[in-house]
Parts: C-alpha cells; sequence; structure tokens
C-alpha cells in the first residue's frame, strides 16, 4: 500500500514505540530492525517486482499475487528466517521454537493472507489512489 519506502519507516517508527514502551530492549533495536521492519519489506517487494515483470497487468493477478500470496509468502519466510537466527544465534532450541512457534505457521499465515489480500482488495476498489504500487489505468483500463 505504502511502497517499500514508507512500509519500512513506517515499521521503524512502530519499533522505536516499542522501545519507548519498554517492549524491546535497545540492544535488540538493530536485529529487530532487520528482521522485523527491513526483511518482510524486501520479501514482499520482491514478490511484487517479480509478479510486475513475469505475469500479466490484471487487476485480479494483482491481487491474489500481491495481495493474498505475497502476504502469506512474506508472513512465512519472515517467521522462518527469525526462527532460524534465534536458533543460530542460541537465543532459542529448535525443540522450543518447534513444539510452540512454527507448529502455529500455517494457522496464521492464513488469516494473514486472507486479511491482507481483503483489505488490498477493499482499497484498490474503493481508493485506488491509496495504494502506491496499483495503478488504474495499467490494471484495470481495457480489460
Amino acid at each position: 500500500m505504502l511502497g517499500w519506502q514508507l512500509a519500512y519507516l513506517a515499521l521503524n517508527l512502530i519499533l522505536l514505540g516499542m522501545l519507548i514502551d519498554g517492549l524491546i530492549a535497545w540492544q535488540g533495536l538493530a536485529i529487530n530492525t532487520l528482521l522485523v521492519a527491513l526483511l518482510p519489506v524486501l520479501i514482499s517487494h520482491a514478490i511484487f517486482t517479480l509478479a510486475d515483470r513475469k505475469l500479466p497487468n490484471h487487476f485480479f493477478v494483482y491481487v491474489f499475487i500481491n495481495g493474498f500470496f505475497g502476504a502469506a509468502l512474506t508472513f512465512t519466510l519472515t517467521i522462518l528466517i527469525t526462527g532460524s537466527v534465534l536458533i543460530l544465534g542460541e537465543v532459542k532450541g529448535y525443540h522450543e521454537l518447534a513444539s510452540t512457534y512454527f507448529i502455529f505457521l500455517p494457522l496464521m499465515a492464513f488469516p494473514e493472507a486472507f486479511i491482507t489480500g481483503l483489505l488490498i482488495t477493499i482499497m484498490v476498489v474503493m481508493r485506488p489512489t491509496w495504494v502506491q504500487t496499483f495503478d488504474d489505468h495499467r490494471y484495470l483500463h481495457g480489460k
């Protein structure tokens, strides 16, 4: 919706708020910025760029690939990579994460995809100018 630059800025503002509120320690701010802000922004932007180059310019392709599929894949990869960093950094053990974190990944990825896809669809239909990566003329004109 915001484009990768504003999305990254917004996620950093959220992390700053969490830091001020005491929900995260300042020592973990850099790794949290990389894993919770930069990583999902890069993954979702890569999905959008790949879909934009390889798939036809069609409304449903935009909504399903960038909204539904993109959100699920971004969420899943972010969780898996973040969990791997926790395991490799010996912060958490694999069995602990597998039984309390990774096991719920499919249950969390589908609602993430559904809600994101639903909101993108609503915004693209009702207020397409709010979605920076959507172009009415490109995706709807002449279809």
